[in-house]
């Protein structure tokens, strides 16, 4: 991800969920080592998030947070040029999970 050894000093970062481009610009210059560009939690577009992605430039690591876990959000947002992705978990389908390998488990006993 990065080419920081262990050695180095913790990475630190911002959230974005505005979808300015000066706001972005801002941040490239203000030091951060990454930034979330957050689509999940914000009323950012899929132009907002390629317009903010080009603003950052190449000094910062971008990770843009999807508004679901949907294939086409997936490619569309790597279609912007973002190499890293955040994906929410649906609580309930791992909860399901859970209970589904319990019940197996307690079947094999």
């Amino acid at each position: 991800m990065d080419k920081r050894d262990s050695n180095s000093k913790p990475m630190i970062g911002t959230l974005f969920s505005l979808g300015n481009t000066q706001v972005a610009e801002i941040i490239s210059m203000a030091g951060f080592d990454w930034v979330l560009i957050d689509m999940e939690h914000s009323v950012m577009s899929l132009e907002d998030v390629l317009q903010s992605i080009q603003a950052l430039g190449d000094r910062i690591l971008k990770i843009v947070r999807i508004p679901g876990n949907d294939d086409i959000w997936i490619k569309q947002v790597l279609d912007t040029g973002c190499k890293y992705l955040l994906c929410g978990i649906d609580v309930a389908v791992i909860s399901d999970m859970y209970g589904r390998l319990a019940s197996e488990l307690n079947a094999m006993k």
